[in-house]
């Protein structure tokens, strides 16, 4: 049985494919490193979840808050300019993802990191993004999102 985050990262994943800046080149999984050829890229994972007692009702759902990091890769002499546009492109996408379909009950922006390396046109870096995701689950059924 796969729990619903994996339906919510898949859900990301497709949501944020076909970005201008990064194309296909999207993955929900944790960070690793990406080949230069493959640049600029997105990966997405979900580090840590808590309970939401808000979406929560006694014995039949668990409402859940998981923390989703969308971390945008680039490199090149322009890349604070890249590593922007995929911030942008990436918070249109999420907001226009109708709350990934339906199955999720909120996407909420928490911040952004900016890490640049190297000088030159040899720069490279990556830019986090943090959201935090609210959605619901059965008791008995954490494989699904509820309403």
């Amino acid at each position: 049985m796969n729990h619903a985050r994996m339906l919510i990262r898949d859900a990301a994943a497709a949501a944020l494919t076909g970005l201008d800046t990064t194309g296909t080149q999207v993955k929900a999984s944790w960070p690793y490193a990406t080949a230069p050829e493959q640049l600029p890229a997105l990966r997405i994972f979900m580090p840590s979840e808590d309970l939401d007692d808000q979406l929560s009702n006694l014995n039949s759902r668990t409402g859940r808050v998981v923390t989703m990091i969308v971390i945008g890769y680039a490199a090149g002499a322009l890349v604070a300019d890249t590593l922007d546009r995929i911030a942008a492109e990436t918070e249109v996408a999420l907001a226009a993802s109708g709350n990934l379909g339906g199955l999720v009950k909120a996407i909420d922006y928490r911040g952004t990191t900016v890490d640049i390396d190297g000088d030159g046109t040899k720069r490279s870096g990556e830019i986090r993004l943090t959201f935090g995701v609210r959605y619901r689950t059965a008791v008995a059924d954490p494989s699904q999102t509820t309403n």
